[in-house]
């Protein structure tokens, strides 16, 4: 949860915030024993936190733009496929 009041512009900001954050984290390991007699070993693992930051100040934020150019490469489709996708990228 985030409540940021503040009082700003298209590009300048002047405010107060307060971050409030909950995490949990569960998970269960196997551990191989050296003799299979007896049977694995298990660890587990549960935990769970709630934490909270302030945020005072000033903030300036110009726009970001980002442009991808990156060409698509296409693998395991035959040649016929392949010449027909490059074709329309």
């Amino acid at each position: 949860m985030n409540l940021d009041p503040r009082r700003q512009t298209d590009k300048l900001s002047l405010g107060a915030g307060l971050n409030i954050m909950y995490g949990s984290f569960s998970t269960t390991v196997g551990i191989n024993k050296p003799s299979s007699v007896l049977g694995d070993g298990q660890l587990k693992l549960d935990d769970s936190e709630i934490s909270y930051a302030t945020r005072l100040g000033l903030q300036y934020t110009t726009e970001i733009i980002l442009v991808f150019k990156s060409d698509p490469e296409f693998s395991g489709l035959g040649s016929l496929m392949t010449a027909g996708l490059d074709e329309i990228w």
